[in-house]
């Protein structure tokens, strides 16, 4: 296609059977014949009494406005192969993917940092769930809140299978968008925070972009993200090496000191996950005290 379009020549590609105007109209359809309440039962069920805001430690004493949430800043860390493909491993004993061994990871460490055991991050899901559409251009991703209960006597792999059947379930009723939902529900927004979604966690696969035309030369590029959506996102890249992770932070409530300690204890805790998923979470280390943040621990 590349090379077609840069000798000006017609498009190779085939005619699309249908059209990004044609999947809204569905959309449309879906919600004035009540096709998706089956799915909005269920996430009214899962989503009762929420939100219950996470707490994380912070830094900032100042109070949240619309500049100041607007200032991000992000750090890079990475678990190598080894833990990563540990982590694969892991998974397949709960028929879960790597996406859902990882958000397991960040869901103990959050309850670590927080000490709440009702715990929801935002994923957002490509959205393309019928064969029709993959082949459009269009916006299609929705936003999922996976919400478990993480007790503190639960083991590591006990959490991972409440991880597997979340993200099971949330798929499946993945066809209610998250502006839909939202309504439906109409949440009290606490006062105190800024947003119903502290934590976003997303999951990518690399993908190699191949030039197959000697006429263009195409280079990828990275993006930084200066003005986060969300109080604390975790973006996880799989790639050969392992996964190259970022956590991208608001700087009005958090220091880069503390998230880099956070990352640390990421991949730490990932380490001990892997050695002995059997072992109750309450009894992994973590770093909470003000004054610790930045000390290295021995794990």
């Amino acid at each position: 296609m590349l090379s077609a379009f840069s000798k000006s020549q017609p498009s190779p590609l085939p005619e699309l059977h249908i059209q990004y105007g044609d999947y809204a109209q569905w959309q449309r359809i879906c919600l004035a014949t009540k096709q998706l309440d089956g799915q909005l039962a269920y996430w009214r069920e899962r989503l009762q009494d929420w939100p219950n805001p996470l707490k994380l430690p912070g830094d900032a004493d100042i109070p949240l406005t619309r500049d100041s949430i607007a200032c991000g800043a992000s750090v890079e860390f990475t678990i190598d192969r080894t833990l990563t493909d540990a982590l694969k491993v892991l998974g397949i004993r709960c028929n879960a993917t790597l996406f859902m061994a990882v958000l397991t990871v960040l869901k103990i460490l959050l309850h670590k940092l927080s000490g709440q055991e009702d715990i929801t991050v935002a994923c957002p899901v490509a959205g393309r769930t019928r064969p029709e559409v993959e082949p459009l251009v269009g916006f299609f991703v929705n936003t999922l809140l996976l919400r478990i209960q993480v007790p503190t006597d639960a083991t590591a792999i006990e959490i991972l299978r409440r991880v597997q059947k979340s993200a099971v379930n949330a798929f499946k009723y993945q066809d209610v968008s998250f502006d839909t939902l939202i309504a439906e529900l109409n949440p009290t927004r606490a006062s105190d925070h800024n947003s119903l979604i502290q934590v976003l966690f997303i999951m990518r696969n690399v993908t190699k972009f191949e030039n197959s035309s000697s006429e263009l030369h195409l280079d990828s590029i990275s993006i930084e993200e200066l003005e986060p959506k969300f109080d604390l996102k975790l973006d996880a890249v799989a790639t050969n090496n392992g996964l190259q992770c970022k956590f991208i932070y608001r700087t009005a409530l958090y220091s880069e000191i503390r998230i880099r300690t956070m990352a640390t204890q990421m991949q730490k805790l990932v380490r001990k996950i892997v050695d002995n998923p059997e072992q109750r979470i309450t009894e992994f280390p973590y770093v909470l005290n003000l004054e610790n943040i930045g000390k290295d621990y021995n794990y």
